[in-house]
Parts: structure tokens; sequence; C-alpha cells
């Protein structure tokens, strides 16, 4: 009787005891980290740039960025300058993942094809009158072709198989200079540098590594490319390499450098047995603070030539095979200030300098004034040196009116220092990116 009555005074804490014993609740789930590079999901893209131009004098050529001013209005006169409209980039991209280990890029740009022409075979039909009354006409026909840019600028396969590393593999963007090798939508000006262009914002067909966004600190991309640029195969053995790495310490401050090392063995040089040498190393430094903007560049290189004609190695030319030594620099300043529901403004301004030879000083350059003879080298590949001070106003259009659009208004004062001839140039951008 004594045991059954201590049981059942033992009744109530048993039933507490098991109220009480149940299992802890689940730890809550660790966040999953953001989606790397290669995760992210790919699509459609598209740059599109409609410009308005105007130059005051047709007769400056400042390079790569203005080779078409010779051709455009005013016949060559003094003071004769001309305007258009056109369209600059129309770049259509498409990228995607496959399977988060491998990828692929394609971009096209159609307006590379500039007034309308287009690759096709062509034949010129040249036909004279017959040698009596009466007779038949004569007819012979030439083979021609309408030369244009391939309208095919990136085309690659990627890999994400190395940890912080992209593998690419076909057609891309040369790793040289910073301003070269950025996007062309976030340009500063309408224009790159002269650096930017003749150093940078070249392809080539080959293999780089770079890093993903999602290394920290630093930036990188090497590769071996053909050398022969863009849509060319490769016709020898040889292979260029090409690199650039770029330190971030802290947000807002970069330093880097890239370079490049090869040539080609071009039958037209030396009859494919001399190696025309194309090598380039230069660096860079950008600062971003409270909206200021302070970036610039510095790029030499070495590029091979074949002898010089008798009549100007009489005047100092070189009689074997030789070097250039181009140069490029630039700095740019600006100020960024966003005015949130109204868009963003961007006021820069900057120096930008270029020499296709540097070792070629500019008073051998110098054309025929009425007292004393012409530069041993006047007109020559030598004496292309060029300086252009611009500034310009770029404003993003806030998104609440119209997204991705930014316009851009540009002066260019340009300089010739070798043929002392100068013009004024304005740039009106309207930009769609998405």
């Amino acid at each position: 009787m004594k045991k059954l009555v201590a049981l059942l005074a033992l009744l109530p804490a048993l039933a507490l005891a098991a109220e009480t014993d149940v299992a802890p609740p689940a730890a809550p789930e660790a966040p999953k980290p953001a989606p790397s590079v290669k995760e992210q999901a790919g699509g459609f893209g598209l740059l599109l740039q409609g410009w308005f131009q105007a130059d005051s004098d047709a007769r400056f050529n400042a390079g790569v960025t203005k080779k078409d001013f010779s051709s455009n209005g005013g016949g060559g006169q003094p003071n004769a300058g001309y305007s258009t409209f056109k369209i600059r980039r129309s770049e259509i991209s498409y990228d995607n993942t496959l399977g988060g280990l491998f990828g692929y890029h394609v971009m096209v740009d159609p307006a590379r094809i500039q007034n309308g022409n287009v690759a096709v075979p062509a034949e010129t039909i040249t036909c004279k009158a017959g040698a009596t009354a009466g007779a038949a006409p004569t007819c012979t026909a030439a083979a021609t072709s309408l030369g244009v840019k391939d309208i095919l600028q990136d085309a690659w396969f990627s890999a994400y198989v190395l940890p912080y590393t992209e593998l690419r593999l076909g057609q891309m963007k040369t790793p040289l200079t910073m301003e070269g090798f950025g996007s062309s939508a976030k340009l500063d000006f309408a224009e790159r540098s002269f650096l930017g262009n003749n150093f940078g914002n070249q392809r080539d067909i080959g293999l780089m590594a770079a890093s993903t966004k999602d290394l920290p600190f630093v930036e990188y991309e090497v590769g071996v490319f053909n050398g022969t640029g863009q849509n060319v195969y490769d016709n020898q053995p040889t292979k260029d390499v090409a690199g650039r790495v770029v330190l971030k310490p802290i947000p807002g401050v970069s330093v880097g450098a890239s370079g490049a090392i090869g040539g080609t063995f071009d039958p037209a040089f030396g009859g494919g047995l001399v190696k025309k040498t194309k090598n380039r190393g230069g660096v860079e430094a950008a600062l971003e603070y409270a909206g200021f903007t302070v970036k610039g560049e510095w790029m030499g290189g070495r590029e091979g030539q074949a002898p010089d004609a008798a009549a100007l190695v009489a005047k100092g030319g070189s009689a074997t095979f030789y070097s250039l030594a181009p140069v490029g620099y630039y700095l740019t300043a600006g100020y960024r200030y966003d005015a949130a529901q109204y868009g963003i403004w961007n006021l820069v301004a900057r120096y930008d300098h270029w020499d296709s030879d540097s070792q070629t000083p500019v008073s051998q350059c110098k054309g025929a004034p009425s007292t004393a003879a012409a530069g041993a080298f006047a007109g020559n590949a030598r004496c292309v040196k060029d300086t252009t001070v611009s500034v310009g106003l770029n404003y993003e259009v806030p998104p609440k009116l119209v997204k991705n659009v930014k316009l851009q208004l540009d002066y260019y004062r340009n300089n010739d220092d070798a043929r002392d001839v100068s013009a004024d140039e304005v740039f009106f951008v309207t930009q769609l990116k998405f």
C-alpha cells in the first residue's frame, strides 16, 4: 500500500518531466552566399550610341580616333570643316552559363559597317569604243572588293575550373591599358584617348585567364594570342603574350601595369623572313574620392619597320630594319554629382598626347615654311605627333524617366604638333545600354 501511494505521488512529477522533455528548435539556416560570376544568369545586351559630330577643319587628322577627317567635307581646304550624324556603336551581345562551370559570350556590332558598304566581291567593267565605225565595243573586267571592318567583335567560350579565374578561348579584347580594356559604355568622353585606341581597344584570337569579380584586392588578365588582330588567323608559329595586373588596396584606389611581347612574320615585311616586332609596356592609376576622380596612363612600345627608301636614307633614314618608339599618355580629372531623382552629372577634363616615334624630334617633322627646308621626316610615319585638350559633361537620365540612358556633350581642341594644324571638335552622344 505504501508503494502504491509513493508511485501515485510521483506521477505529477513524471508528467511534468515528459512535457518539458522536447527536442530543441532547429538552428536557422545559414544565409546562402551571393552567386559568383559563373552562377549568374546571362542574356541579351545592347549598347547603342547615336552621335552628332562637327569639326572646324577637315585637314586635321589626329590618328585613329579621327582618321575619317581628311575624307569628309572641305576637300582639304583650310577652315573647311564638316558635320555628320552617325551611329557610332550598335553592340548586340548574348552570354550564358552551362552547368555553372562553362559559359559563352558573343557580340556583334553592325555599326562597324560605315556608309552602307558591304563586303562582297564586285567587278569593275571598262568598255572602249570599237576601232571602226559600227564595230562592237571592247570590254574588260577587273575584280575588286569593298573593304569594310568585320562586325564580329567577341566570341569566346569560358571555363571556371580554377578558383577566382575565368578561362576564355576565342576572340576577345587583349588586356592592354585601363581605358582600352574597359567597356565602351563607361567612357568619360565620346572617344577613347590616343593611348586607349592605339595600344588598347584591340581584339585578337587566343586563350586568356582573367580574374573573376569576387577576387579581392587584385584584378589580372594574361593571355596568349595570334598577334594578327581581329578576325584574322595566324600564319606562323610564334604567338603574342599580353597581360595586365591591377592592385586595389582600398576602395577607390587602383594602381596597375600592362604589357605585351610579340610580332608577326608578314610576307610583305622582309619577304616573311624578318619578324615585325610589336611590344608594349605601361602603367595606370586611378583615384576616386567624394565624387572627385583622377586617372591617368602612360605606355610606350616598339614597332618594327621596313628599311626606308633610298631618298629618305640620304636624309638620315634607316637602310636596315628598325623600330618606331610610340608613346602615349593622358590625364583625366572629373567631378561626379548625384542629384538623386534629377539624375547624375559628371564634369570631366582630359589632356591627351600621342607620339608615333618619340625618337624623332618635332623639328624633323615640320613642313617647309617659306624661309627654310622641310624636316627630313615630314609626312613620314615617324611624325604623327598630336595633342588634344578636352572637356565634357555627362548626364545619366534618372531611371524614373527612362532607364539606362546617358547623354554626353564634349569639346575637343586638337593640335597636330608636326604640321601646326589645329581643329575644334564637338560631340553630342546619346547612349542606351542594357
